[in-house]
């Protein structure tokens, strides 16, 4: 891989376009982010604590703005290092940061509601009408049966990008393919044939679903991936950047969830000082009269600031086996700071992750999915038995169609109506959700 094709400034779907001076193409696409509906959603969606009553604990949006603002740093000090290396053209210093820090912003832009519990709700949700013979859904083929079964916000997020927001089922955004590209950690389909065995890091899950799969391809070809695997499979190597991606969120959230804990009161002052204090290469010099928030926030700095470093040098360090498509690891694992990184998992699973209050609210918001996905399945069939025509559905149908603004000028089959009510419900906020379900179920 080469960088001058890594950066194609092309848009999707935007054919000879031509950008303005002064902004460059990667400005606009911070831009065309920051400014969709569903980046701003993400202010109401789980991080870590759904519908969390502290106002200073992270959400979806304040976690994406800020694995962006990592994700610039790292990416500015790779270009600066790759430029030192090799001629990298036109391209500067700052587009590697500007391209990174774009994808980081969209990173979980699809997610669902209530965080990776609201995933592992749709897929089980769908996991069960798959098996049941005599549902709607058991129709679909087994390649589309995957997408949803095993529903990932990553390839959810590609299709907001790419169909759903501002050119709907035009390209979306109509980003650069660099940044489409970079935001891709997993360039694959769902379904792999059988015969596909490999333990590569971007195949680890789904990043796009067969309706996009022309959409990635052409990317992948004008930023010049490797395909991995016959070409039909839909399989490809991630672009170099996405480990940068990977690295920032890794960063974030490994860290920041450990601030928040303090905050929420599920972990000690003094647990997360001990983690964070192996992270740093000095004795915290702490100013007088410091209060234990503001001692968290300045061991977090610099925790950040030398992940950040780390995961530059390791970007470096294996650079050879990441431009030719072959590395297969996360950049964090290549740091001298592994081993804490771990125990820092290890800690948020068995304190953070179980904590009471989440666990409750986490039940609550697979009920209120399952709810969700039961009323609006009903819809469906009526508009399968309608053939897909909206103007002929029942009167409650019709209502709850009204009542719901969901435009069904995109369905024309069972396929397309799953994706539609995927769709709306993976794009609901925490709140919308509750609130829907309360009014649908009859308890108004």
């Amino acid at each position: 891989m080469n960088w001058n094709k890594l950066f194609s400034a092309s848009r999707l779907n935007r054919p000879g376009y031509e950008e303005e001076k002064g902004r460059n193409a990667y400005q606009k696409d911070l831009d065309r982010i920051h400014f969709s509906g569903s980046f701003r959603r993400l202010a109401n969606k789980t991080q870590v604590h759904p519908m969390a009553e502290n106002d200073h604990i992270h959400n979806r949006l304040t976690h994406s703005i800020e694995t962006g603002s990592v994700g610039r740093s790292i990416g500015t000090i790779v270009g600066a290092k790759v430029s030192e290396r090799e001629n990298i053209g036109k391209i500067t210093v700052d587009d590697f940061g500007y391209v990174v820090q774009a994808a980081c912003l969209a990173h979980d832009i699809g997610n669902p509601p209530f965080g990776h519990s609201g995933e592992k709700a749709i897929s089980q949700w769908f996991s069960n009408e798959f098996t049941n013979e005599n549902s709607l859904f058991s129709k679909l083929r087994v390649d589309q049966q995957k997408e949803f079964s095993e529903f990932e916000g990553n390839a959810q997020g590609f299709r907001i990008l790419t169909q759903l927001e501002n050119e709907h089922f035009n390209g979306g955004l109509q980003l650069t393919h660099a940044v489409l590209a970079t935001f891709s950690k997993y360039p694959r389909v769902a379904h792999l044939p059988s015969t596909t065995q490999d333990d590569y890091i971007g195949a680890k899950k789904h990043g796009y679903l067969l309706s996009e799969k022309k959409y990635f391809d052409d990317i992948a070809k004008s930023v010049g991936l490797i395909e991995r695997g016959a070409s039909s499979e839909g399989y490809w190597c991630r672009h170099p950047l996405a480990f940068l991606v990977e690295a920032a969120d890794d960063i974030c959230y490994n860290i920041v969830d450990l601030e928040d804990a303090v905050l929420s009161r599920d972990l000690s002052f003094e647990e997360v000082e001990t983690l964070l204090c192996q992270l740093i290469d000095s004795k915290p010099a702490y100013k007088e009269n410091q209060n234990n928030a503001d001692k968290i926030s300045y061991l977090r700095a610099l925790s950040i600031g030398n992940l950040v470093k780390c995961s530059a040098d390791a970007f470096m360090d294996n650079y050879k086996e990441i431009m030719s498509g072959n590395y297969s690891n996360s950049l964090i694992e290549d740091t001298k700071y592994k081993e804490v990184v771990k125990e820092m998992k290890g800690l948020s699973s068995t304190r953070i992750f179980t904590a009471q209050r989440k666990t409750e609210l986490e039940i609550a918001g697979h009920q209120i999915l399952f709810g969700l996905l039961d009323i609006y399945k009903e819809m469906l069939e009526d508009l399968k038995r309608c053939d897909w025509q909206p103007s002929l559905l029942p009167n409650f149908t019709a209502q709850l169609m009204r009542y719901s603004n969901i435009d069904f000028n995109s369905v024309n089959d069972l396929y397309s109506g799953t994706q539609l009510l995927t769709d709306y419900i993976s794009g609901m906020t925490d709140r919308y959700a509750a609130e829907t379900y309360r009014k649908l179920s009859g308890r108004i």
